[in-house]
């Protein structure tokens, strides 16, 4: 390992040492390349604050007075420094309860969030297919957002992650007690159009679109991964609502849906979240061969070399007319927010039936 000129070991080459030798980081645009990896710059983003804001806020209602209100998946605490706000200000005193898998996160948010005079805040770790922490039917309202989808596969026991933690979610409710599933990626998430047999599907090119970019990723790791194919469990709307159905929840059949136009910024943010580094990378050949800063460098420099392409683009539009109105690199996605209900008295499966619309 080459000496710097104080004697002290280069810092490049101290990357090189803990990074994947298959990437090469870019220093001169990320020379903090081992800073943590966090939900927290896709909290603060403004597309994503903006869609949080216009599906999460309408939520908030007076029958949710005295009750204890859930944040599970909390992150860094951004939607429950929103909620808090806005059951203060609409003078409805509730108990607030933060959750979530990684510590580091709960931290930030104690520090975030503080208590109001009529909401009292706690955070704490934990798992949403084991809620241990909270009992049996203590909850009157629960906001579960963008994690869904990030439940892959099935536990020691072979169940469904997704249905366990469904069911733990009906668990803590109190009967009457209401969920709020917010998804970013179903296959609505995606425009919907009608095909040459006249059926209704997911748009692919836009799909593509993040999926090209995932492919160009793994290549940079000198890796293989098939961009047209990947384990990753994408539901429809309907499914998600099946399941909720499955588990016991009494399901309001109308989906809301908002519309987030993520800029390069909002997928440069999200993209330093380690559950979408982790999801994105996940088909990827000997993928837990490669380190995370590493997985999410190589993402980094594919969205480089789209933003690359772009500015290529427009430089020859504006080359044939100066005057053009310039198209903005964007990559749209439809949010999905699903409302569900524990039952009064519980029900069956076979009793199991939609809310009114």
């Amino acid at each position: 390992m080459k000496e710097a000129d104080n004697g002290a070991t280069a810092p490049q080459e101290v990357v090189y040492g803990l990074l994947s030798k298959d990437i090469v980081p870019n220093l001169e645009r990320r020379p903090d390349f081992l800073r943590p990896l966090t939900y927290e710059h896709f909290d603060v983003d403004p597309v994503n604050r903006d869609v949080n804001q216009r599906l999460l806020l309408q939520m908030v209602s007076p029958a949710d007075k005295d009750g204890l209100i859930l944040d599970v998946g909390c992150a860094n605490g951004a939607n429950s420094q929103m909620l808090v706000e806005a059951y203060t200000q609409q003078g409805i005193p509730v108990h607030w309860a933060g959750i979530d898998l990684d510590q580091a996160a709960i931290d930030t948010a104690r520090q975030k969030v503080t208590e109001t005079h009529l909401v009292d805040v706690n955070f704490m770790k934990g798992d949403v297919t084991n809620l241990h922490i909270i009992g049996n039917g203590k909850a009157r309202k629960i906001f579960f957002t963008g994690i869904y989808h990030e439940l892959q596969g099935k536990d020691e026991e072979g169940k469904p992650l997704k249905a366990k933690a469904l069911e733990e979610l009906l668990r803590v409710l109190e009967p009457g007690g209401e969920l709020i599933l917010v998804s970013a990626f179903t296959r609505e998430s995606f425009n919907v159009r009608q095909n040459k047999e006249g059926e209704q599907v997911f748009d692919r090119g836009e799909f593509m679109r993040v999926a090209r970019i995932r492919s160009a990723a793994m290549q940079k790791l000198n890796r293989q991964g098939d961009k047209n194919k990947t384990n990753f469990e994408v539901l429809t709307n309907d499914q998600v609502i099946e399941n909720l159905l499955a588990a016991g929840f009494e399901v309001d059949p109308h989906v809301v849906m908002e519309r987030a136009n993520l800029t390069m910024e909002s997928h440069r943010a999200i993209a330093e979240d380690k559950m979408y580094i982790k999801g994105a990378f996940q088909d990827m050949q000997d993928a837990e061969k490669v380190d995370m800063y590493s997985k999410r460098e190589a993402y980094q420099q594919a969205l480089d070399d789209a933003e690359a392409e772009h500015e290529g683009i427009i430089a020859k539009l504006l080359a044939k007319d100066p005057q053009a109105e310039m198209p903005e690199l964007t990559y749209p996605r439809n949010i999905s927010l699903f409302r569900a209900r524990k039952p009064l008295t519980p029900l069956t499966a076979a009793e199991s039936v939609p809310l009114a619309a």
